[in-house]
């Protein structure tokens, strides 16, 4: 019987260190697929949009950690007898509360894949009303918004937008600092690093009013479907 003699691996052979044969799974494979999935990235979207997109992406998986949060607050039973009725009502209105915010986290990520789609197909950046840009500090303050300033104030008030809203800038060391719809007067001139750092802290807040398009997506015969998770 002869000895088996292990070949020196050698660079370029089919099998590398730590990797098992006919399978692509060594550390290098995975960082260049890695460095080609960036690279398509870079290639399907503007540079121009390049921080919203890291910015709503960011925001999207908030949303999503809150959104299952909230599904398992919702999943919980209520006690079907208690002895205190101050408390199942109590109970009662705790559901309810968390039913109406996982109803607002459904839009919310519904407007956010929306505007991810938007930087993918091209269109992101114009007033889906009027087709001329939006201003860069609206962008910057709303990075998910369909409409100019003042074409979204007239739709409100001709009752074509309705619904829940998007809701407040809300810091994670901090409290609210405000309705986003407010904020967008802040200056070109801002400090990126520090621009980008507050627009990632962006959360939903429970109480309050939020960007709708869903009606004005009919109206424009934009039926969406969000991304996949």
């Amino acid at each position: 019987m002869k000895p088996i003699i292990k070949q020196p691996w050698k660079k370029g052979s089919a099998t590398e260190p730590g990797s098992l044969p006919g399978r692509g799974t060594s550390t290098s494979n995975v960082i260049s697929a890695a460095a080609r999935t960036e690279s398509r990235l870079g290639e399907t979207i503007n540079p121009k949009w390049s921080w919203h997109h890291r910015t709503l992406i960011a925001l999207r998986e908030r949303l999503l950690r809150e959104r299952d949060d909230l599904l398992k607050a919702a999943s919980e039973p209520l006690e079907s007898f208690s002895m205190d009725m101050a408390d199942a009502a109590t109970d009662q209105f705790d559901h309810d509360l968390v039913l109406s915010r996982l109803s607002s986290e459904q839009d919310a990520l519904y407007e956010v894949d929306a505007a991810i789609k938007r930087i993918l197909d091209g269109s992101y950046g114009m007033c889906e009303q009027t087709g001329q840009p939006i201003p860069q500090a609206r962008l910057r303050a709303i990075p998910w918004t369909r409409f100019a300033r003042d074409v979204e104030e007239r739709l409100e008030k001709e009752a074509v937008l309705t619904g829940p809203k998007l809701g407040q800038v809300r810091s994670v060391r901090g409290a609210a600092t405000g309705n986003l719809e407010g904020i967008e007067s802040v200056e070109e001139g801002t400090d990126e690093d520090v621009a980008n750092d507050e627009a990632l802290e962006l959360v939903l807040s429970p109480s309050v009013k939020s960007e709708p398009s869903r009606a004005a997506a009919r109206t424009k015969g934009d039926h969406a479907p969000p991304l996949k998770q």
